[in-house]
């Protein structure tokens, strides 16, 4: 089994989260990069500013098409797996406030997947 991390931060803002999970998981914690095989025991965490998507069992980078307002890297994420990987493919979303954005939590994309937002 590999994880996929997609965290809401700002576009400029670096992660620490690649340090904090290191420490705390014998699994191997990398940046995502373009065109990486997924591999089981792996925790590929998304790089700042880009789209993630999954296809042919490899991790694929974008850029977001839209430079202003809602950036929505978790749903973008969902609707790869849910084309590529239904059968596979297992979600969790750890939501926090979501800065009063309905949307923040994914259930957008967790709809385009066909799956159940709020179940």
């Amino acid at each position: 089994m590999a994880f996929i991390l997609i965290q809401h931060l700002d576009p400029n803002h670096e992660s620490m989260m690649m340090d904090l999970l290191a420490g705390h998981t014998p699994m191997t914690v990398q940046q995502a990069t373009d065109g990486v095989p997924i591999e089981s025991n792996h925790v590929y965490v998304i790089p700042p500013g880009t789209y993630l998507s999954v296809s042919n069992g490899a991790l694929h980078l974008s850029q977001p098409q839209a430079r202003h307002g809602a950036r929505l890297p978790f749903d973008f994420l969902l609707y790869s797996l849910a084309e590529n990987c239904a059968p596979r493919a297992i979600c969790v979303v750890l939501s926090g406030t979501g800065a009063g954005k309905p949307w923040a939590d994914g259930c957008e994309g967790e709809r385009r997947a066909g799956g159940r937002a709020g179940a």
